[in-house]
């Protein structure tokens, strides 16, 4: 299995880490080589999680607006 890279655009350096928070919500895995490259990817990054946060927020109202 090859080595995982940084998501960081321009690093390309092998990931030792991985975005806790994805791993919190359950998300697809994002990977980094370090905390610099994670905090320099977090403005774009974190958006992935708004999202995602977004989405299963709409799908719990909508399955609660079901049992009404």
């Amino acid at each position: 299995e090859g080595e995982v890279k940084c998501w960081t655009p321009g690093c390309g350096k092998k990931a030792t880490m991985q975005c806790p928070v994805c791993k919190q919500m359950d998300l697809d895995p994002s990977f980094f080589c370090s905390q610099d490259c994670f905090k320099a990817s977090w403005p774009v990054h974190k958006l992935c999680h708004v999202s995602n946060n977004n989405k299963l927020k709409r799908k719990i109202n909508h399955l609660n607006s079901q049992d009404h």
